[in-house]
């Protein structure tokens, strides 16, 4: 018999028998919830770490084995209701074509790569825009600066940086179809 005073009281010995006498009574309630291995061995931890939160609760008046069982029981059914709300969720999104816009992938290098010809095109791309346009792209692409930055440098309102800015984005862009 486990002595259940020492491990409410928090003894590191008596929790670790406590874990050990009790492991497959856990075990056996998480595998009707769990989805593999690997969701299993989540699930066990997040009990044994609920059932030292909560073993101050623990009162004695019915068998430990019944009260532990009620709080595997808890934690498992809060992740089941955790995963089929956010399930929802996701087929709302993908439902409302939410997910589509999401790069849930970093973009492979070789697909993205600029090369030295259209980096070159590009440069002259943005002489040729005006003097304005031309120096906040170069400040909001090339030195990566706010457009709070860009109105200071170039004396000009925060709203005229972002319009010269797009302005130039729409120039580079017809630039880019032709």
């Amino acid at each position: 018999m486990l002595d259940l005073h020492g491990f409410r009281d928090g003894d590191r010995s008596y929790l670790e028998d406590v874990v050990r006498h009790y492991g497959g009574l856990v075990r056996a309630v998480i595998r009707s919830f769990a989805d593999g291995p690997d969701d299993e061995e989540d699930l066990f931890q997040d009990v044994w770490l609920r059932v030292l939160m909560k073993r101050e609760s623990y009162s004695g008046q019915a068998s430990f084995e019944a009260w532990l069982h009620r709080v595997a029981g808890n934690v498992c059914r809060s992740r089941s209701r955790r995963n089929t709300e956010r399930a929802a969720r996701l087929g709302w999104a993908k439902q409302m074509g939410v997910l589509m816009s999401f790069h849930w992938e970093a973009p492979d290098p070789l697909e993205t790569m600029v090369s030295e010809e259209e980096l070159a095109e590009l440069a002259a791309a943005v002489q040729g825009l005006p003097p304005q346009e031309g120096r906040a792209v170069e400040l909001r692409f090339m030195q990566g600066r706010s457009a709070r930055e860009i109105a200071d440098e170039m004396g000009i309102k925060e709203s005229t940086a972002r319009a010269t800015g797009r302005s130039a984005l729409g120039r580079l862009r017809r630039w880019r179809k032709e």
